[in-house]
C-alpha cells in the first residue's frame, strides 16, 4: 500500500500545478478553454475559439491534439 500513497502524492502535487478544467486561457495558437488535464504529461487540452483542440505543455508549447 505504501507505494500507492506515494503515487497519489505524486498525482496530486502534478495536478496542482496544472490550471482547472473550464478555465479560460491564451495559447500561443489563441485563446480557448481548458477541456481536461493529462496530469502525467502535464499538459492541458485546449478547445480554441475556433473550435480547434490543442494540447499545450505545462511551458506554454503548443501542438494539435488529434
Amino acid at each position: 500500500m505504501c507505494c500507492l500513497t506515494f503515487e497519489n502524492e505524486t498525482y496530486r502535487s502534478l495536478k496542482s500545478n496544472l490550471p482547472k478544467p473550464g478555465k479560460k486561457i491564451e495559447t500561443p495558437m489563441g485563446a480557448g478553454k481548458i477541456i481536461r488535464q493529462n496530469i502525467l504529461k502535464e499538459s492541458v487540452v485546449v478547445k480554441l475559439d475556433d473550435g480547434t483542440e490543442v494540447e499545450v505543455e505545462k511551458n506554454g508549447k503548443p501542438y494539435e491534439y488529434k
